[in-house]
């Protein structure tokens, strides 16, 4: 970018798309907490391992560290594991040698295998009550495709008013997202480190998409992909924000199209602001009912509506228990 106009609206949508409602939650609360783990470790890992390189010496450190990075992502989530075959991709667009490569692939590989050693093969619900073959019938096959633009259409898929939307945003989101990594970044080399990341970032959310959509969609009879979940979605929204950057440059150069830009550029913010103002008031209603709940059951009520937050009431005053006891989170009451 040349022109400091369009770096600065580069700089803020990035960050509003990042510090949005639903990311803020799980960043506050505790339960929630490995996801900004995983997604945090990952984006540094593809910055370190995408990064310029000064000297050999200089490039094999922050690679070195790149892998470190992405060990780290996995102990927030499993989902982090994608880090590996992208950084890998990320090696050979970057033309490093083979040696370095294969050092990549091998450690990503040998950390996989140690992750993942004991730990069962976990099944849908699907596979589980009616065996693999109902797994791939059609009508389960749509509800997979119904979470996969559900999941790429968060936050707004949440909203039952926006639930049409926000499937239509997720559509157009993985078919354009889709489109780039085959195009720029599978079919040809991408132009630059920039590029590259981009790509890498676009990736990263694409995988969480599939893994979470085979593995989740079983979860609740009808589809109903957490919120949570759009933190994994901002590596994609940036990715997509950089490699439509040099557009924005160009037009904000040119004075015959700068206004019809800039208009643009305010409409995309208000939308933004809007969105954050109408998730934040869900988010507050949210808090309140759920926090009104809790301090009931901690102050000895039983009520069966008190199931749909914390599941079985015997169980959840078991682990109530234990929290007091170890002092994690509640005091002594």
């Amino acid at each position: 970018l040349t022109l400091p106009g369009a770096k600065v609206v580069g700089g803020l949508s990035a960050t509003m798309l990042v510090l949005t409602a639903a990311n803020a939650v799980d960043c506050s609360l505790p339960l929630e907490n490995v996801y900004p783990h995983t997604v945090a470790f990952a984006v540094l890992s593809f910055v370190l391992f995408n990064g310029s390189d000064s000297s050999v010496r200089w490039g094999i450190v922050k690679r070195g560290a790149a892998l470190l990075a992405a060990i780290g992502a996995a102990f927030g989530n499993a989902t982090g594991l994608v880090v590996w075959p992208i950084l890998v991709w990320m090696g050979w667009r970057k033309k490093l040698g083979w040696r370095e490569l294969l050092v990549t692939g091998g450690v990503g590989a040998a950390f996989i295998a140690l992750y993942v050693h004991g730990i069962p093969i976990p099944k849908s619900t699907t596979e589980a009550t009616n065996g693999e073959a109902e797994f791939y019938a059609p009508a389960h096959l749509y509800k997979i495709g119904i979470y996969l633009v559900s999941y790429m259409g968060l936050p707004w898929t949440r909203a039952p008013a926006l639930a049409l939307v926000g499937r239509a945003i997720g559509t157009i989101l993985l078919i354009v997202s889709g489109f780039v990594v085959l195009q720029r970044g599978i079919a040809r080399a991408p132009a630059g480190r920039l590029e590259r990341l981009s790509i890498g970032l676009i990736m990263f959310s694409l995988a969480t998409a599939v893994l979470a959509s085979l593995g989740r969609v079983d979860q609740e009879l009808a589809v109903q992909v957490p919120v949570r979940y759009s933190l994994f979605l901002a590596p994609l929204h940036i990715g997509l924000l950089f490699l439509a950057l040099p557009w924005l440059n160009r037009w904000w150069s040119d004075l015959s199209h700068r206004r019809m830009c800039q208009a643009v550029v305010l409409i995309f913010f208000a939308l933004l602001l809007v969105q954050q103002f109408q998730a934040g008031r869900a988010a507050v209603r949210t808090t309140a009912t759920i926090r009104a709940t809790i301090n009931k059951f901690l102050s000895g009520e039983r009520q069966p509506e008190m199931t749909a937050l914390l599941g079985n009431l015997d169980n959840a005053q078991r682990i109530v228990n234990l929290m007091r006891e170890k002092k994690i989170y509640i005091g002594e009451r």
